[in-house]
């Protein structure tokens, strides 16, 4: 909280005890006169689109807004109209350590008196602390002043620094002198105070909220800060920086050299060691505050959010250039590189994949083959070789959409050949027609006999009843943790490990039943397995993880097959134990979910438990990526508070659960965008099969000019679901002119829109068959979590990622 203390003609007093702000600079309207004609200053140092004291003109046209490079004439003549009149503020939460400040000063008082006996005049605790600063607490400077006053005077007469020592605060932030025929440089200052400590305790914070209005952040501000912390303002050795706000300097050991301050006292030379710092930096920032004019045409710009930047086709071209030029084993691990690597493939790092992606669309038509090396046998009697395994990559929504729809010519038999083993089969792996041609299943499978019934109950489920189930999952983990800090107005959380998947285990509950703390436990996923755990069993939502991983992503690693081995079937395990144990009660109590599948499901104990463990895989590692997406998405664009601000006004003072269609105005949108921009999962695969050898052509071109690509049996087609779902999110312009970005289409996440139950006589790109059946369910959930969290209380991000400290409002 703010806490001021003032003297008697309206000065603010700091928690040293030191008056503040006596120096300011003045604007020279006309001939400096008075105690102040030093402090002059032409508009230009505090205002932007001026003349200023350092020799600059004002701003005018740009000399380089030529020939080529003209177009950017008009753009910048409206960035100087927008920042005429405007001024850089820095802005620096500084605590002042007065225990320790006031200690230092005792001690080192009394250490000077007794190692320097011969001081005609004794050293008293006002006059160390006046040297250090360069003016005694009530403002009067250690120099004489022309007419009495505390502001009229420089250091002409005191080129040795014997009254004012060089290294006092107010000589290095304002020497008073030229420097290469220029004043030096002024800001104008204000200091605000603030009390932070516990009224009980003592605990927390005081200090000054430090601000700087100035015309160049770096001729001003940066230069006086330069010299604070050691540059030389003085023209003499600068050994020495601000003893009371400078840095101690590297030793190139782990612990900083101790800073110390000399000075000269009667002819005596005297030096103190400060091996604490008095000051300490919270945070700092740097703004530009426009003018009320530039406000004022800023509030009449229509524009629109962009969640992706602007992709380059002809950058991504360079880049597939540059890979069709290597050996195909040199090719096939830079594909993978620009498929899997996150720095690589993520808008906020390199952001390399998404224009590879978009050249793919642009210059290919929307998919490309990747031979990498000999081509296949056809014979579906033999393992196929995955590591040299022919790949198609589809990247436009086209391509997309019919690759996932069209199950006749792309199967799901490889999903079925890597699941079955483990967490067992689940509708989206199994063959509408229940013909399996590459493999040979373990029992058989009956797609719409084992399917239909749990997917009617899924689709069943709307996005209200989502968000209504995924708040109240949210609200019950933070409500633990402000339970855990007792009457602490505030915890710490990290938002992955202690919400997200805590908030998901809690709706699992809901929805499943699961976890029950008996047949399965709560937790995120361990390395240990799942028997040798303390207590022994799998994890929800953690061991889901690695078998949805090893199941669908097209290229998952050995590792990754070892785990979804131990998880799958621990979690399939503990289902079937779950299942028999609340058969004789049909359910009750379980889950909402669960309770419906039990009833639908009266006899077949081994599908119930499969369905249930199908469902959670299906639901809970989308869930956990794109809320992490979500997330990440929200800091990295430090968007979070103002979509929490927008919930705010839409409910008040009342919670976010009461009304969903208010909820979902404001969250629908943000939640979609950073889905679209960051999709989990963002690839999919599909493998070529053609049961009645008619050709299978993707109407694209190829690196000879082709306008088709052959997909060959057992080729592994690799669906890019962020291709298509980020190629949503491009702008478009409006009747209006502008240009305006979608919301996404966020169904594509899901792989579609399902519409209804599976038609054996409809196979297109609107009714994709394998697309989730709870993709409104689960849409609703994201954003009820995310409601839950943004409702918590003042949310404060941490230097550590994904930390932040939420706290009353």
């Amino acid at each position: 909280m703010l806490a001021a203390r003032y003297a008697a003609n309206g000065a603010l007093i700091d928690h040293f005890g030191l008056l503040d702000g006596i120096s300011q600079p003045r604007l020279a309207r006309g001939p400096a006169e008075g105690s102040h004609g030093r402090d002059r200053v032409r508009l230009g140092e505090i205002v932007t689109g001026y003349a200023n004291d350092r020799g600059d003109a004002a701003p005018g046209r740009y000399a380089s807004d030529t020939g080529a490079y003209r177009w950017r004439a008009k753009h910048r003549k409206t960035a100087q109209r927008l920042q005429f009149n405007g001024s850089y503020l820095a802005i620096r939460k500084l605590e002042q350590r007065t225990e320790t400040f006031e200690t230092f000063i005792a001690a080192e008082t009394a250490r000077i008196n007794r190692d320097h006996p011969t001081l005609a005049r004794a050293m008293t605790a006002e006059r160390l602390q006046a040297l250090m600063i360069g003016r005694y607490p009530d403002g009067r400077p250690l120099v004489a002043t022309a007419d009495g006053s505390l502001n009229d005077f420089d250091y002409a007469q005191d080129t040795k620094g014997e009254a004012c020592p060089f290294a006092s605060h107010v000589r290095r932030a304002n020497p008073r002198d030229t420097f290469l025929d220029r004043p030096a440089p002024r800001i104008l200052r204000r200091g605000m105070t603030f009390d932070q400590r516990d009224e009980e305790t003592g605990e927390g914070a005081r200090g000054l909220m430090f601000m700087a209005y100035g015309a160049s952040l770096a001729e001003q501000y940066e230069t006086i800060q330069r010299w604070i912390n050691g540059g030389n303002s003085s023209f003499v050795v600068s050994g020495h920086n601000d003893p009371l706000l400078g840095i101690a300097p590297k030793t190139g050991t782990l612990y900083p050299a101790t800073r110390t301050f000399r000075f000269v006292e009667q002819d005596q030379v005297i030096r103190v060691a400060m091996p604490e710092p008095f000051v300490a930096l919270h945070w700092g920032l740097y703004l530009f505050v426009p003018s009320r004019t530039a406000l004022g045409e800023l509030t009449k710009l229509r524009g629109d959010y962009h969640p992706m930047d602007e992709v380059l086709e002809a950058s991504g071209k360079t880049v597939i250039d540059r890979l069709e030029m290597l050996d195909d084993a040199m090719q096939g691990k830079e594909w993978k590189r620009l498929l899997e690597d996150f720095g690589a493939k993520d808008p906020a790092e390199r952001n390399i994949s998404p224009d590879m992606w978009a050249a793919i669309r642009w210059y290919r038509g929307g998919a490309i083959k990747i031979e990498g090396g000999t081509p296949l046998v056809h014979d579906w009697n033999n393992e196929p070789d995955r590591k040299r395994q022919p790949i198609i990559l589809t990247a436009s929504y086209r391509h997309v959409m019919r690759t996932l729809a069209d199950w006749r010519y792309f199967t799901t038999e490889e999903q079925l050949r890597r699941i079955e083993t483990n967490s067992g089969p689940i509708y989206v792996t199994q063959q509408p027609d229940n013909r399996y041609r590459a493999i040979v299943p373990a029992r058989p499978y009956h797609y719409r006999k084992d399917a239909e019934a749990t997917n009617a109950i899924l689709m069943a489920y709307d996005e209200e009843a989502g968000y209504t189930a995924g708040y109240a999952a949210g609200r019950a983990v933070l409500d633990r943790a402000q339970a855990a800090v007792g009457a602490l107005s505030h915890y710490k959380i990290e938002l992955r490990r202690q919400y997200l998947l805590p908030a998901l285990g809690e709706l699992c509950r809901a929805w499943y039943g699961l976890p029950d703390g008996i047949h399965m436990h709560g937790g995120g996923w361990l390395w240990e397995p799942p028997a040798k755990r303390t207590p022994p069993g799998p994890r929800c939502p953690g061991d889901f993880l690695s078998p949805s991983r090893n199941a669908f992503y097209p290229r998952p690693s050995d590792t990754v097959a070892f785990f979804a081995d131990a998880h799958g079937k621990a979690v399939l395990d503990a289902a079937r134990a779950f299942v028999k144990a609340h058969r004789p009660t049909k359910g009750c109590g379980t889950g909402t979910i669960a309770a419906e599948m039990f009833n639908a499901i009266p006899t077949d104990d081994e599908l119930l438990a499969r369905n249930l463990i199908g469902t959670m895989i299906g639901a809970i590692p989308p869930m956990d990526g794109n809320l992490r997406g979500v997330l990440l998405e929200w800091l990295t664009e430090r968007t979070l508070w103002r979509h929490q601000a927008a919930l705010r006004r839409a409910f008040g003072d009342g919670r976010a659960d009461s009304e969903f269609t208010l909820a979902r105005d404001v969250l629908f949108r943000p939640i979609s965008q950073a889905m679209c921009k960051r999709p989990a999962p963002d690839l999919l695969y599909r493998t070529v099969t053609n049961p009645d050898s008619h050709p299978v052509f993707f109407k694209a071109r190829d690196k000879e000019g082709e306008n088709r690509i052959a997909a060959n049996e057992r080729d592994l087609v690799v669906v890019s679901l962020v291709s298509a779902s980020q190629e949503s999110l491009r702008p478009k312009r409006g009747a209006d002119g502008t240009l305006k970005t979608p919301d996404g289409d966020v169904s594509i996440v899901f792989g579609g829109r399902r519409r209804g139950p599976y038609d054996p006589q409809i196979r297109n790109i609107n009714n994709p068959v394998h697309a989730c059946p709870a993709r409104e369910m689960a849409l609703g959930a994201i954003m009820g979590i995310m409601a839950a969290l943004l409702d918590a209380g003042r949310i404060q991000a941490l230097p550590a990622s994904l930390i932040v400290r939420v706290s009353d409002w």
